[in-house]
Parts: C-alpha cells; sequence; structure tokens
C-alpha cells in the first residue's frame, strides 16, 4: 500500500492537498495533519474522517513564504485505525504573486459578474470497488450501474463543490434515444478558476440540473501557478450511466472556497 500527496496554493490563503492512494483495499477516509518541520509535532486539521481525496487548508499565509508548513495524510478505515501513511510534504515551489492575483481577480470577476454557478463532482478513483465490476475479467457486468454511475468505485463521485463559471454551450443535430423519443445532444465549453482541480471523467450540475461529463481539460500556468481551467463537456442524456446520478442542492454543498478572503492591498 502506498499513499502520495501533492500540495499547491490555490490563493495566498488556500493550500489544495490531493492524495494518491495505491492498492489500499476496501473503504478507507482520510485524516490530515500540519505542521512546522517534516518531524512535527503535528497538528490534526480534519475533525472528522474525509470521504474526499483533496483537503482545502484555509489556515495558511503565503504572505510569510519564509514559513513553509508540511503536510501528511493518513488512510484509516472507519474505527480510525490507520492503513497507511503518506510521507510529509511541502508546496512543491512558491507561487508566482503574479499568478496569485490573476486567479484572485478571475474569481472575484465570476463572483461578482454573476459568472453561472455550477456543482463539480470529482469522479472517485479509489476505495471499494462496486459489485458490477467482475474481479477476474476485470471488466463491467452492467452498462448502466446506480451504484457507481459507471465509474467502477461505489458511490461514483465524491460531495459536490460549487463554483462560478463562463458557460457556453452548443447544440447538435437531433438523435433518437431508442425509447421513441429525441434529444438534441450538447457539447458545452466552460472556463473556471482553479479549483477545484479538474479531470477528464468529472461530473458537473448547472443550474438547470443537467448533468454534463468533462471530455478533456487544459490548465493555463504563470510560471508554474495554475491561474485558471478551461474544459470541453458533453451533455449526458437519458440511458447514460451518469444520468441516474442524484444531485444535491445548491444550499447543501455551499462555497468551500470563498474568494472574498482574497483581499491583496
Amino acid at each position: 500500500m502506498r499513499l502520495k500527496i501533492e500540495a499547491r496554493a490555490v490563493s495566498l490563503y488556500y493550500i489544495s492537498l490531493e492524495f494518491f492512494p495505491e492498492d489500499v483495499p476496501g473503504d478507507f477516509y482520510f485524516l490530515v495533519f500540519k505542521g512546522e518541520t517534516e518531524e512535527g509535532p503535528w497538528v490534526r486539521l480534519t475533525p472528522e474522517l474525509l470521504d474526499s481525496n483533496e483537503y482545502l487548508d484555509h489556515t495558511s499565509n503565503l504572505r510569510h513564504l519564509d514559513r513553509l508548513f508540511y503536510y501528511k495524510v493518513q488512510a484509516v478505515d472507519e474505527n480510525s485505525q490507520v492503513l497507511v501513511e503518506s510521507t510529509p510534504q511541502t508546496l512543491a515551489s512558491i507561487p508566482s504573486q503574479v499568478g496569485i492575483e490573476i486567479a484572485r481577480r478571475l474569481r472575484n470577476y465570476l463572483d461578482s459578474r454573476g459568472g453561472r454557478r455550477c456543482i463539480i463532482y470529482r469522479t472517485r478513483r479509489s476505495g471499494a470497488r462496486c459489485s458490477c465490476l467482475d474481479r477476474e475479467l476485470q471488466a463491467k457486468t452492467k452498462s448502466v450501474c446506480p451504484i457507481c454511475y459507471g465509474t467502477g468505485w461505489q458511490g461514483g463521485y465524491y460531495t459536490g463543490i460549487v463554483t462560478p463559471t463562463i458557460f457556453r454551450e452548443s447544440s447538435n443535430v437531433e438523435l433518437e434515444t431508442g425509447t421513441g423519443g429525441t434529444v438534441s445532444p450538447q457539447n458545452a465549453s466552460i472556463i473556471l478558476p482553479n479549483y477545484p482541480l479538474l479531470h477528464p471523467g468529472d461530473l458537473i450540475v448547472d443550474e438547470q440540473g443537467r448533468r454534463w461529463k468533462v471530455n478533456s481539460v487544459s490548465h493555463k500556468y504563470l510560471r508554474g501557478f495554475l491561474t485558471s481551467q478551461d474544459a470541453q463537456l458533453v451533455l449526458i442524456i437519458p440511458g447514460d450511466p451518469e444520468y441516474l446520478f442524484e444531485s444535491m442542492s445548491y444550499r447543501d454543498t455551499g462555497w468551500l472556497y470563498d474568494p472574498k478572503s482574497d483581499i491583496t492591498s
């Protein structure tokens, strides 16, 4: 078993941690710790077991770059028994101050000018395998599964994160659904801030409740700092496994990141 983590700055006051477990069996959760040196002492940041492959730390201040913090993560079972622990990590590089300001202005612009809110659901890529997956053949036994929604992992997706976006969509010709009806499959392009980090296969739900699948992502960097993301989306239609997924309402998700806290002098 192995557990790797990556730390990246999102703004002056937020650091995003992403976890990459390998060969960790069954259901497991995460605990996140922070320390001033690689040896600790360690302060636990997550009061409860974390059912997500990332964590957003808002207890750092990158105005003081002479003080680097270290993070370590534990994968634990439901009884908090440690299965595997990562090696301590800190930021791979000092973030670009210009990049931080560009990212801050984009998010504040989207938030203040009515950017279209969307819920981002990141695809599960570890944990308990779904029962629809044949372990010997490593193939799915169901084309449409209400447990994993085609991802192969139980639950399918992590908890949603609301973010403002620039959303552009285009229509194509009508197609028959096979159930006697027709749909107009659509593609869309989306621009969003540097958090949360998108991956192909992630799910996006717009304000109309439509579900979109991330087809491809382009990450925009300035001197190694992620400033924004462009993604190409495909509309999910009846018959697609992801169509069965029930999205949370916006009031049940809320902001995990507050752009108004990023005020620079």
